[in-house]
This record gives structure tokens, sequence and C-alpha cells, in this order.
């Protein structure tokens, strides 16, 4: 079923409605289709915010299975209203307020709010904002993460992250400043920097992200500016970036017939998955694997090598401030770049064990 298509087609029918029309004619039939609705008792209409004098009331709170606050506030405007800096105070409000991290906005375009968590800081982040275009991939995107028979907040925090990510790695390699950076990188490693260089320019063109490889772009640029440190080229391993079609460029061998370096580590690549527990040594603190290539910690969701920058004690530091992740985090006694050479047949002088 092509949820967003029913959403898009359903807002285009609303021109005309005022807000609470709005709320009571369309937005609960686009809730009840996504598994939202009064009967199953996960959605409270003009839900009060406890505890607070003014008596905040978002317009929808959806409740996830088996939790008692809400993990999603909706907010309606009627579908032509061109969004305010109060519309945006009026959405910090509540979820400062609450410890929800999520709220969905329905006005001219709907658009996804996140609160950031960085220690003891919140931040209110726009992640996604949609034109009510059936055929934007996006929307469907969305709708799946936030459908109430399939929602993981995990999942969402991830998608948020992810998106952010990508998004800042954009905002900087694109301005004044960036932009040079990127050419004094692209003189040190000409093939990848173009590839790199191609997708931010597309990205600039193509607000809606029907890019492929998008994501790839904070991982291969931090392996440019590791590159550039003396006391780490021995060590890095260089990221494929995948082509602008989002398929998966061909492992042909370089230059004097040697074989590319392996691509950035994958927790799939040693049988770890979502929910599994590894060690981060330096600290002997326990970390979840929260996706394919981060870990979780407090309610943080870092890459290996950002949590090794932030974490590792000062004894521990090096000069450059560049980690190669996996050295640092242990599972059953062994790191996991150790467990991933055992897996691939490399032995510790970096030659492969298997034979032909």
């Amino acid at each position: 079923m092509n949820n967003w298509k029913i959403v898009c087609d359903k807002v285009s029918t609303t021109m005309d409605l005022s807000e609470m029309q709005f709320e009571k004619t369309v937005a609960t039939l686009i809730l009840a289709n996504l598994g939202w609705n009064e009967f199953r008792d996960n959605i409270k209409e003009q839900y009060h915010i406890e505890d607070h004098a003014k008596g905040y009331k978002p317009d929808f709170a959806l409740f996830p299975k088996d939790k008692t606050e809400p993990g999603i506030f909706v907010e309606l405007k009627e579908t032509g209203h061109k969004q305010r800096a109060k519309d945006v105070k009026q959405i910090r409000t509540y979820m400062m307020l609450t410890n929800c991290r999520f709220c969905i906005y329905f006005g001219e375009k709907m658009e996804l709010f996140y609160i950031k968590i960085d220690g003891t800081n919140r931040s209110l982040k726009s992640v996604l904002t949609l034109d009510y275009n059936p055929k934007n991939p996006d929307g469907n995107l969305l709708l799946d993460l936030i459908n109430f028979d399939t929602y993981s907040e995990n999942n969402l925090i991830r998608f948020c992250e992810d998106r952010l990510s990508a998004d800042e790695a954009i905002s900087y390699y694109t301005s004044e400043e960036g932009r040079k950076r990127l050419f004094e990188l692209m003189a040190q490693d000409r093939h990848l920097s173009e590839s790199a260089a191609r997708l931010l320019s597309s990205m600039l063109t193509m607000p809606e992200r029907k890019v492929q490889g998008v994501e790839d772009i904070p991982e291969y640029l931090e392996y440019l500016e590791m590159k550039e440190n003396p006391d780490v080229q021995a060590t890095i391993k260089q990221p494929k970036v995948k082509k602008m079609t989002g398929k998966k460029p061909k492992t042909a061998k370089g230059a004097g017939g040697k074989k590319k370096p392996r691509p950035p580590f994958r927790f799939s690549m040693i049988g770890l998955k979502a929910g599994d527990e590894v060690l981060f040594d330096s600290r002997g603190w326990t970390v979840k694997v929260s996706s394919d290539n981060t870990v979780e910690y407090r309610g943080e969701h870092l890459k290996m090598s950002t949590f090794c920058k932030k974490y590792l004690p000062d004894d521990k530091r090096n000069k450059s401030e560049a980690y190669q992740g996996p050295d640092f985090f242990t599972y059953h006694g062994k790191t996991l770049a150790e467990i991933r050479d055992e897996k691939e047949g490399i032995n510790k002088k970096g030659k492969s064990t298997q034979r032909v």
C-alpha cells in the first residue's frame, strides 16, 4: 500500500478547510491509516502537557506500544499555512517540556522535527521537509518509520541522526570555506574526492534527496581528513563511495594490480546486530550496537570513531584526534578489528591466510 500517495491525495482535497476542519476530517484518517486510532487507545487529541500552568496542548500525541508517555507529537495547521517562527517555537516548547523526541508537522509542507541530545544539551532539529508530491520516495520512508505496527524509536533516531550527519557535511562542504577545503583534499585523492564533489553538487539541486549515496559523504570526508595525518596514514582504510546510481562500485584492481583497500567496518561483517553489546575498553563501558555502523550510549548514537574522539581518556588520545573505532571496542575479549581480520582470513601482518 502506498501510504504516502494516500496522504497526498487526502491533503490535496483540503485546501479550503480551516485548521480545525482539517484536524477533524483528514488528519485523523491519515493517522488511522498508519495504525494510530482511538480504538487502539494509542492516540490522544489535544493532549495536555502535565505540570504546566499554560496548559500547552499538541493537536495529537501518539503512544507507541507499551508506552505511557507520548512518542510522537503531531501539530496541524491548515494545508496552505506557511510556517512561521512562532510555529517552530510552539513545537520546541512541547518537546522541551516532555521526553518526546519527535514531532510531525502538517502545514504547507509536512515536516519531521527531532530533539537531538548531545550530553546534557537538547536542541530541536528539522530533519525532513516534504512537499505533498506522491512521487517523493522519502514520503513512504517516513510513513513506514512512524507506522504504529512497525514503529521503533531506535530506528527513527538512527534515521534522524543519519540525515543530520549528512546535512552537516553538505552544509560545510558547500560553503565557501568548505569548497576550498574540499579542493585541497581533491589534490590528494582525486578520484574519490570528485565522487564526493559530484554528490554534494547534486544535493544542491536535488533537495528531495533522490541521489543515492549521500549517507556515505560524512564517513568519506572523515577518511579524507584522517588521510592528512602522518601518524594514522598507515592504518586508515579507504571507504568506498557509491556511484550516482546507488550501485556499488566494481571491485576492480588498482594501479600495479593491487586490490583496493577494504571497505569501512560494519558490525554485520562480524555477525553483530542492533541490540548486541560491546565493550569500550578504555573506560570499561558496555555500549549497545544501534545500527550497522553506530553504537548507543546514554541515548546518543555515534560512530565508533566519533565515540572515541568524545570519550577516550587523555592518556589514550593522539595529536591528530583521528581513531580507528574497531581497535578500541572489544567483544568476548577480542577487539572488533581482530575479529574482522579472523573472519576475513587476514593475519597480523595484513596478509590473507586463506588458500586459493
